[in-house]
């Protein structure tokens, strides 16, 4: 048996499912090596098993590739924000506009609850999503008075910055509140404009994962005042225009959920697992 042919055979949903059935310990589920010994693995001829790894081969690599075409927009991005870098000089963000940490109305009072107002959490925000819009829930026109101190307009820039999915990053597309978990910039656009610093703060998310480690607590998190500390690199409004705009449009090809490389990588995948799972299901041979 061809080797590559075996770690496909492992690889399958079928073996996946086969093993769960089987595994042992409650709090601990481990493999149950005796039953994983008796899994019935299909041996076609060789060259029927050549051909399998030969095609499952080409869709790893397709995928490989789109994978790799994400690494580079990130070294692309990476090297256009150092360029940016250069010709301007850090600023915290505080100094570039008004930093508003969100809240939560009270959830068992029906009347601020409706469809006035965007409300926004950390699970609105997907990872690729630039612009957020139509969130799970709503405030009324009553919630959206309620929240009227931390209303944010539209364009703004909020970050998730607690817990362990901090660092996301997304602009509003509508005047929408957010909860507490979300500390967001009212930019002053005079000095900075809402996509260039969509485009930092992405690039830093690693950063803010970091810094929000180094809080103490047990759980991650950036206070407004640490998030307002943060130093932002601020070139001229014009090349952060010209440095936003060449990063929207690789942004728009890497991270579209519907035309983009996840699209693509997301559709490959299942051709993938489609016919994987055809192609290592055998009828059993007669005795």
């Amino acid at each position: 048996m061809k080797p590559e042919f075996l770690y496909y055979v492992l690889s399958s949903d079928q073996f996946f499912a086969y093993n769960m059935q089987h595994t042992k310990g409650a709090k601990m589920p481990r493999g149950n090596k005796p039953e994983i010994l008796k899994y019935p693995v299909p041996v076609p001829p060789l060259e029927v098993q050549g051909e399998i790894v030969r095609i499952l081969d080409n869709f790893s690599a397709l995928t490989a590739e789109l994978e790799a075409r994400r690494a580079q927009y990130e070294y692309y991005r990476d090297a256009l924000l150092d360029g940016a870098r250069q010709e301007g000089s850090e600023v915290p963000i505080g100094e570039l506009g008004q930093v508003v940490t969100g809240r939560t109305p009270k959830s068992s009072e029906a009347s601020f609850w409706g469809k006035e107002m965007d409300f926004i959490t950390p699970s609105d925000i997907k990872n690729g999503m630039k612009e957020v819009s139509s969130p799970t829930r709503m405030l009324s026109k009553r919630g959206a008075e309620n929240m009227n101190k931390v209303i944010l307009p539209e364009r703004s820039i909020l970050v998730t910055c607690i817990g362990a999915d901090m660092g996301k990053t997304v602009i509003n597309a509508n005047e929408c509140a957010t909860n507490q978990q979300i500390n967001s910039l009212v930019p002053d656009c005079s000095k900075v404009l809402p996509d260039y610093v969509f485009h930092v703060l992405t690039a830093m998310r690693d950063q803010l994962r970091k810094q929000g480690e180094r809080s103490g607590g047990t759980m991650p998190i950036i206070n407004k005042t640490d998030f307002s500390k943060i130093p932002l690199p601020i070139p001229p409004l014009e090349t952060q225009k010209r440095t936003a705009g060449q990063l929207d449009k690789f942004d728009a090809l890497v991270n579209d959920l519907t035309s983009g490389l996840p699209a693509e990588i997301s559709a490959r995948r299942k051709q993938y697992e489609y016919y994987r799972d055809r192609l290592l299901t055998f009828e059993e041979a007669a005795a």
